[in-house]
């Protein structure tokens, strides 16, 4: 799965909902980063429309219904995606597979 600081407008235009006190997030289309998503991974937000604070967390389930993507997640630790992503990728200069930034 894609790392790095930031996630692509296809997929951040795709974030319909998202709820900081359920962690539900449902996208509207599933895009390519998003098909590549799996339970336990780790994903981040930037502040966007969907999530005005940004996020940072991990998938419990996934659920696919038609072109809508629901993902049902708890709150992740920094310190897991330091540990997946690395210290080269939080200083900008390269990306791991490992946490997907999806918004």
């Amino acid at each position: 799965m894609p790392s790095g600081p930031l996630g692509d407008p296809a997929t951040r235009a795709a974030l319909a909902f998202y709820s900081k006190d359920t962690g539900r997030l449902v996208f509207s289309d599933v895009t390519p980063l998003l098909d590549r998503l799996k339970t336990k991974d780790v994903i981040v937000s930037k502040p966007a429309p969907g999530a005005p604070y940004g996020f940072l967390r991990k998938i419990k389930s996934m659920r696919k219904d038609g072109s809508t993507l629901t993902l049902e997640t708890e709150q992740a630790k920094f310190s897991e995606a330091i540990t997946l992503l690395g210290p080269a990728t939080v200083s900008g200069r390269s990306a791991r597979p490992a946490v997907a930034p999806v918004t």
